[in-house]
């Protein structure tokens, strides 16, 4: 009479193994031999996957210290953050870490802005970000300035598209007569604000930035 096999989460078991989980790691927490997982695994036909280690021996992930597992090509630390851990470690996890974030709101959010304003690689970070805004925006945000300056002065306002006066000034500047691109365009008021000019397409012409710049608020 041939004994019962024990039952184990094959899943759960095969994604440990091919995770680089050692066979009694494995038994351990399935609370079986590991020659039981071995023999279960052989009969699955799983094998585990196998990453060519670094030349020099170290980590294929950090590229800092040695690779412990050879047959993962990890080291140490990298092998415990990747290590799939138990639905139940998660939720505990998960849960403890709610219960943290819950009691302790004020001190996190004072940590976020700590940090992003004392550690360089934030700010660094912050204003990369920052640049890449202006120059995506940068034609929205120099229509809503003229905008905003014409309504201070009392001038008449209209919607300016700034494709459309590059078109129909056929891409060139109209104070060098030089051909401008599109991303480096400027927009120049024939007539300034401060001489009596509105802020429309009539009175809106392509320049470049510096053609813009030297002519300054001359008509």
């Amino acid at each position: 009479m041939s004994r019962p096999e024990i039952p184990i989460d094959m899943d759960d078991l095969i994604r440990r193994y091919t995770a680089g989980e050692t066979l009694k790691g494995i038994a351990r927490v399935h609370g079986v031999s590991p020659g039981t997982v071995g023999d279960r695994l052989r009969k699955a036909g799983v094998k585990r996957p196998t990453v060519k280690p670094s030349p020099l021996g170290i980590c294929s992930e950090c590229r800092i210290r040695k690779a412990k597992y050879g047959n993962l090509g990890l080291c140490g630390a990298c092998y415990e953050r990747q290590r799939p851990k138990s639905d139940r470690e998660m939720a505990a996890r998960r849960a403890s870490d709610g219960r943290y974030r819950a009691a302790n709101r004020a001190k996190i959010r004072q940590q976020q802005l700590d940090y992003r304003w004392s550690s360089p690689e934030a700010i660094e970070q912050r204003r990369k970000l920052e640049r890449e805004s202006y120059r995506r925006h940068r034609q929205k945000n120099l229509e809503k300035m003229h905008q905003m300056k014409a309504s201070a002065l009392g001038v008449l306002v209209a919607p300016v598209d700034w494709p459309v006066i590059y078109q129909r000034d056929q891409g060139v500047c109209q104070l060098c007569g030089l051909p401008v691109s599109f991303a480096e365009m400027s927009l120049d008021h024939r007539i300034p604000f401060s001489r009596g000019g509105t802020h429309e397409p009539g009175n809106c012409q392509t320049t470049h930035r510096l053609c813009n710049h030297r002519k300054g608020n001359r008509c």
